[in-house]
Order: C-alpha cells, then sequence, then structure tokens
C-alpha cells in the first residue's frame, strides 16, 4: 500500500524537492487533504529530513523549543499542524527568526499557516489544497472505475483525498454508486471528530447559516443573521476567520462572493441543530426583494419551500427563458415540483412543452402540450385549451406538419374568444401557410395579428411577427426592400437579448444569401458565433439555419471545403424537418453545380423531391434547382413542382425560373422568350434582387446575359452585368463547356432547335 501512496503522490514530491532549492515550502489546506501523509513520505525520501507534528501546547515558546530540540541536527524540518500556533504570537515570532537565518530547511504544514510566518524576504512555495487534490486520473488508479466515472467522482469530491478514501473503502463488495452513502457517513463523521468539534461556537454559528445558501455575500449573510444581532456585527471577522482556517470556502465567481465546497455543504447542512428552511426563507426573500428570481427560485426548490417555488416560476417572465436560451434550466425548475404541484399548474407545463420543443426535443414538447390539452378539457378550462391548440399549432409548424399546423390554428381561431388568443393562433396560421406556399394568406394574417398586438401594446409579438414577415414571406415573394424595412425596425429590440439576437440576425443572413452579399454574410456568422458562446442553449433550428447559411456561403464564394463541411453539419439538424431538408438539397444541388457536375445536381434534388410532399414550398424550390441542373446539364427538363412557383407568387425563385424559361424557349425558338426574359428583367430591376443573375446564381446569370448580349436586349445593363461576371468567368464557363447551348452557339452556327414536349408545354403554360 505504501508503494501505492508514493506512485499518487510523486508529483507533490517532485514540487516540494523544486520549491526546497529555493526556500521555504508550505502546505495548507483543510482537513482530509494528505497534508500528513505528504509529510511522512517526505521524511523517507528527503536524506537528514524529520517529520515533527506540533501540538497545541507549542503556542508556548519553551515547548516549542523543545519540540525541536527533538530533532537535534535535522537539516529538513517537517512541522505538520501549524495552525496550533495561531494564538502563540511569542513563539510564532520566535519560528519566524529561525526560518529567516535558514528558510532551505523547512516544510510546513497545516490547516493554515499564521500570517507573521510569511513575512519574510525569502522565496516561498505553496502547495494548496489545489494541488493536494486528486486528479481524475489518480481516482480512476485508486478506485479501480473508469475515467468518465472518476470524473464524475472528481466534479462531486473536487479531487478531495478524504472522500475519495472513503470511497475505496470496503474496496470490495457494492458498486461504487452504492457505496457512496455509506462513505459520504463517514466522510460526515470524520469531519465531526476533527473539525466542528474544535471550532469556537459563534463559528460555528456562522458556518451553518452561510451554508443555506448556495454562495453568499456580506449583505445576505447579515439577512440570514437578522434574528442574531450580536453576530451580525461580526461578519467581518468571521469570514475573515473562515478564510484563515481554510474551511472549504472560495469565491464564486462574482467580487464580494463565497461558497462552500459541495460536500462541505451538505455537511453542515446536515448537522445544523435548526431546521434550514426558515433560513432558505429568507434567504428566498432577500433575492426576490433584489429582483433575482432566478436564485430566489433555486433557493425556493434546494430549501423545499414548494410554495414559494410554485409562485415565482409562475411569476417568472414570458422573455426571461428564451431571451438568455435558459430553455434546460427552466425545465429543471419545473420538473423539480411534485407531481400534485404540476398538476396544479397546467399553465408552466404550457410553458415548459413550448420551450423544449423549441429547442429541439420534439416529442417531449409535443407530450407536454398534449397534457396540458387533457388537462385543459378535463378542467372544463376553455381558454387553456385554446392556448395549447395555439402551441400544438406552432410545434406542429416547427416539425415541418404545415397543414396539421394550419388545421389546429383554423380550429383554434373558431373558438378564439379573446384579441390575445386571436393574435396567437394567427400568427401560427401564418407560419403554416409560409410553409404551405400560401403567402399571400400568410401575409394576411401576420399583417392582422401585427395590428393587434401593436393595438394592445404587446413589447415582444410585434417583433416576431415583423421577423417572420420579413423572413417567411418578404424575402420569398422578392420583395427584399420591403423585407430590409422590417428586419431594420426590429434591429433595436434585439440589442440586449443575446438568445433572440441570433435569430435576428439569421434573417438578416437568409436576405444577404438570397441577394448574394457573401461577404456581409461572413461578418454576421461571425457575430452569430460570438453569441452563441454567451447563452446556454439557443433554437435547435436556428443551428440549422446558421450552418446552412455558412454553407451558402462558402458556396457562393467557391469555397468547397468548408461548404462540405457547413453541409455535413447541417445534415443532422435536417432530418425529419421538410423544410430544413428542402434547404440542405438546394445547397447542395447548387453546389454540384457550382463545381461543374449538373448530373449530380439532378440527382440530388429528385431523391430529396419524394420527401417534401407536406411541404410544397420547399419542394417547388428543389425542383427548380433540379431544373437549373438539367439545363447546365444541356438537357432542359422541368419538374412538375416547379410550376406552383407561379401561383405562389415566390418573387425571388421567379426570377431565376423567368430566366431559365427564356434560355429553354429561345432555345426551343419559341418567340415568348421575350416575354420571359423581360420579365426577368423587370424582376431585376426590384431594389435588392440586381444581384440575382450575377452574385447569387452566376452560372445561371452567365447564359442569360449572353443571350440577352446576343439578343440585343438589356442595352446597357446587359454589358454592366457581364462586366460583373469578370472575363475569367465567362471564359471558363460557357466558351470552353460542351454541354452549354450558348457557349456553343458562340462557337458555331446555331443547331435545328429542339426541346422535348414536357419542357415546351411548361413554356407554353
Amino acid at each position: 500500500m505504501e508503494t501505492e501512496r508514493i506512485f499518487i503522490r510523486s508529483r507533490l514530491i517532485r514540487q516540494v524537492r523544486e520549491g526546497l532549492a529555493e526556500g521555504i515550502v508550505w502546505i495548507a489546506a483543510p482537513p482530509g487533504y494528505g497534508k500528513t501523509t505528504l509529510l511522512r513520505l517526505l521524511e523517507s525520501d528527503l536524506p537528514g529530513s524529520r517529520y515533527l507534528p506540533l501540538r497545541p501546547d507549542v503556542i508556548d515558546p519553551q515547548r516549542l523549543r523543545e519540540t525541536l530540540a527533538t530533532a537535534e541536527g535535522t537539516k529538513i524540518f517537517l512541522l505538520d499542524d501549524l495552525h496550533h500556533l495561531a494564538e502563540g504570537p511569542e513563539a510564532i515570532e520566535e519560528l519566524a527568526g529561525m526560518i529567516a537565518r535558514n528558510p532551505r530547511s523547512w516544510v510546513m504544514g497545516g490547516r493554515w499557516i499564521p500570517e507573521p510566518l510569511t513575512q519574510g524576504s525569502f522565496p516561498q512555495t505553496w502547495l494548496t489544497e489545489e494541488d493536494l487534490a486528486f486528479s481524475p486520473e489518480e481516482i480512476a488508479w485508486i478506485l479501480g472505475v473508469s475515467r468518465e466515472q472518476a470524473q464524475q467522482l472528481h466534479a462531486r469530491t473536487r479531487g478531495w483525498p478524504m472522500a475519495i478514501a472513503c470511497l475505496a473503502q470496503p474496496s470490495t463488495g457494492p458498486l461504487l454508486i452504492e457505496r457512496w452513502p455509506q462513505a459520504q457517513n463517514r466522510l460526515f463523521a470524520e469531519l465531526a471528530r476533527s473539525l466542528l468539534s474544535t471550532l469556537p461556537g459563534d463559528l460555528q454559528y456562522f458556518l451553518f447559516r452561510t451554508a443555506v445558501p448556495l454562495s453568499f455575500n456580506m449583505d445576505l449573510a447579515a439577512a440570514l443573521l437578522e434574528d442574531q444581532p450580536d453576530l451580525q456585527a461580526q461578519i467581518p471577522r468571521l469570514l475573515g476567520e473562515v478564510r484563515r482556517r481554510r474551511l472549504f470556502l472560495e469565491s464564486a465567481g462574482l467580487a464580494g462572493w463565497w461558497r462552500y465546497h459541495e460536500l462541505f455543504r451538505e455537511f453542515l447542512l446536515h448537522h445544523t441543530p435548526e431546521s434550514p428552511s426558515t433560513i432558505f426563507a429568507r434567504a428566498v426573500r432577500w433575492f426576490e426583494q433584489r429582483g433575482d428570481l432566478e436564485h430566489a427560485i433555486e433557493h425556493a426548490l434546494a430549501g423545499r419551500l414548494e410554495e414559494e417555488a410554485f409562485r415565482l416560476l409562475r411569476a417568472l417572465p414570458d422573455d426571461w427563458i428564451w431571451r438568455q436560451g435558459r430553455q434546460w434550466t427552466f425545465r429543471r425548475w419545473v420538473l423539480s415540483l411534485s407531481e400534485l404541484a404540476r398538476r396544479r399548474a397546467p399553465d408552466l407545463l404550457l410553458r415548459l412543452g413550448k420551450e423544449i420543443h423549441r429547442a429541439g426535443r420534439a416529442e417531449e414538447g409535443r407530450a407536454l402540450l398534449h397534457q396540458t390539452l387533457r388537462q385543459a378539457e378535463e378542467a372544463n378550462d376553455p381558454e387553456l385549451r385554446l392556448r395549447a391548440v395555439s402551441a400544438l399549432a406552432s410545434a406542429f409548424y416547427i416539425e415541418g406538419r404545415f397543414r396539421e399546423s394550419l388545421a389546429w390554428s383554423l380550429e383554434g381561431l373558431a373558438g378564439a374568444s379573446t384579441l390575445e388568443l386571436r393574435k396567437r393562433l394567427l400568427k401560427a396560421a401564418a407560419d403554416a401557410c409560409v410553409g404551405l406556399g400560401r403567402l399571400g394568406e400568410a401575409r394576411r394574417f401576420y399583417r392582422e395579428a401585427l395590428a393587434i398586438a401593436e393595438r394592445q401594446g404587446d413589447p415582444h409579438y410585434p417583433f416576431f411577427l415583423r421577423h417572420n414577415l420579413a423572413v417567411g414571406v418578404e424575402l420569398v415573394a422578392g420583395r427584399f426592400a420591403e423585407a430590409r424595412t422590417l428586419l431594420l425596425t426590429n434591429s433595436p429590440y434585439y440589442e440586449d437579448r443575446p438568445a433572440q439576437r441570433i435569430t435576428h440576425l439569421l434573417g438578416w443572413g437568409i436576405l444577404l444569401v438570397e441577394t448574394g452579399d457573401w461577404e456581409r454574410l461572413e461578418d454576421i456568422l461571425a457575430e452569430i458565433e460570438a453569441l452563441e458562446r454567451a447563452i446556454e442553449a439557443g433554437q435547435a433550428s436556428n443551428e440549422f439555419w446558421f450552418w446552412w447559411c455558412r454553407a451558402m456561403g462558402a458556396i457562393g464564394l467557391a469555397r468547397w471545403e468548408a461548404a462540405a463541411e457547413a453541409l455535413d453539419r447541417a445534415r443532422d439538424l435536417a432530418r425529419g424537418h421538410p423544410e430544413r431538408e428542402g434547404a440542405l438539397a438546394q445547397a447542395r444541388a447548387w453546389q454540384a453545380r457550382r463545381q461543374g457536375d449538373p448530373e449530380a445536381a439532378v440527382q440530388i434534388a429528385e431523391q430529396a423531391l419524394p420527401r417534401l410532399r407536406e411541404a410544397p414550398l420547399a419542394r417547388a424550390l428543389v425542383a427548380l434547382e433540379r431544373d437549373l441542373a438539367a439545363w447546365a446539364a444541356g438537357r432542359p427538363s422541368f419538374h412538375e413542382a416547379t410550376r406552383s412557383l407561379i401561383p405562389m407568387r415566390a418573387g425571388a425563385p421567379l426570377i431565376r425560373l423567368r430566366a431559365l424559361l427564356a434560355l429553354c424557349a429561345h432555345r426551343a425558338g419559341d418567340p415568348r422568350w421575350i416575354r420571359h426574359a423581360d420579365a426577368t428583367l423587370r424582376g431585376l430591376r426590384r431594389p435588392g434582387a440586381e444581384g440575382t443573375l450575377t452574385r447569387r446564381d452566376p452560372e445561371l446569370g452567365r447564359d442569360f446575359w449572353l443571350l440577352c448580349l446576343e439578343e440585343g436586349r438589356g442595352g446597357a445593363w446587359t454589358i454592366q452585368a457581364l462586366g460583373g461576371l469578370g472575363p475569367s468567368f465567362l471564359l471558363e464557363g460557357p466558351l470552353n463547356n460542351e454541354r452549354d447551348p450558348v457557349g456553343t452557339r458562340a462557337r458555331r452556327p446555331r443547331p435545328a432547335r429542339r426541346t422535348n414536349r414536357r419542357c415546351l408545354h411548361f413554356i407554353t403554360r
């Protein structure tokens, strides 16, 4: 067993040797950190050393001299329990003189080191509890457990050797997890014997009270001791004494805030002579009075004050969860309530279901919403039922089940008795209509909901509605100026809301994708990455759209490796969501087309199309990408889903569709190519749309602008657009691509005009 200890402590022995080469070595740590074990090991490792444990009577200088005299001739003194000198100033002064004469002769350990001993100008090396604590690797070796188990134990114990030693007994028998209660009992019994019983009564009382909150400062400590005015006046001294004695106190991260080691706090709560519930209630009141509902709720739950927790959770503002991305904290709080309390609070279950679903746990979130719906029906609560219906409509929209979402929305609208419910159901209906490509209805629903929200003076909802109207309707409709105005109107609202600002910035990102502004898109994505580091959890949909925007930007800039990496990240986030799967298929097909493999692009799109029947808009956009790839492959044809873009009035993709129709009609010898070309040019004159056939889709733009040049349409605009594409792009494209019909015409006489009947029928329609 001795060799095992030497193996574990070898790193500490090296530190002591290195420190002694310069000066004195201090070893200061709370009980149970192996100070004595280390000093005894040093006695056998350092030639000429002697281990000397000090007793309380060494505060008398004569007794100190007698103790040291027993080690006459010793080169290195290994003094243990130095804290016994704390009340002996004369003994401290004498020992300080000895240290100053030869500092490299001393290694001293104790729960704390009397400060006057450390005032010399000699070099000093400190080993504290952080150095003495076992690492996860050492815990794994001692207990014979896996690295993962060792890391869990390290997080629980902070590597406290006494706690690990208690777990190691017995070394055989029950599983480690089953030994924990007995190990904790042994640890607490040892702390009560060797530590608590040695402390003054006023210090014990201070420890018991300040162990109740998860962390404390001096003001909170005063509130906890409000019934003890004598102790209140001594708080600075008592706090200083806790720190001096190294009683497992550490910084809580904020200036002036402290917390105890988790196990030591549990020990104090276990041994407190009074019921802690009254003290927990004081902590809850103190935090609530300062507007800190988060810590008030934490302490209400920790103190099992369920009524207080129930009240505070209901008082939590609606925007607290999603403003900071705290869905999992809210989930932990609600599920910490008893089953009876949760049944009394279906509104909390409703909020939890919405937030958990939005964070990506669709089944769990939907189950909570259905549970709320059942409870509302059992309680005959029509308002709560309609709120659950509205939440389910939103949930089905997030899952890409747009028809179900619209059905739930319309059912709710038929019975909505308040403006608040009507507003929410209108938004849900509008969202569903976007997925179905019913943009006109979506715009009408959004505008009605927005009018209600503004009339109510709602502080949040108008911003959500404007965002969805901008990104879901106006962008798709090619009304880029309107979309930009809506997003600009929203910008100030999101300045101090990091989780929601990500959603807002992604709206800008999608706008920049549609307009082909790849450089500005990179700036937006960089800002999003910085915000993601500041939140606990974001929306799962946001993560997908972030990687999709990154992929589209990389494709636009021909950075193929970066595009492939982003598409891989987006792929896992798209599964089961038709809208996302459609966007992913668009990106992958466009990448293949840009890289000169249109046949692969056609295949990618055609594989995705059958999965998108429940998402008509996404299906139409993928079908358009398929048709563009078929043109690039030299065999133009149209998928039946592409036609739906026309009644949808999806203006942004319609510009590209019109350009493709002009090319196909011209190749077929159909004079209606002029109508399609002129419609394309009119679409490009819309504010923000001018980059659609240069930056957004340069391959399609190259073919279209060369056609305009050949046929004398567009005038100076055509020349300017071709100049924007650049001569190298034009040369490496159509003039060197045998499959490209425009490039072929540039090299040889025009071939006989032929196209397939399906394509001609589409052009005619």
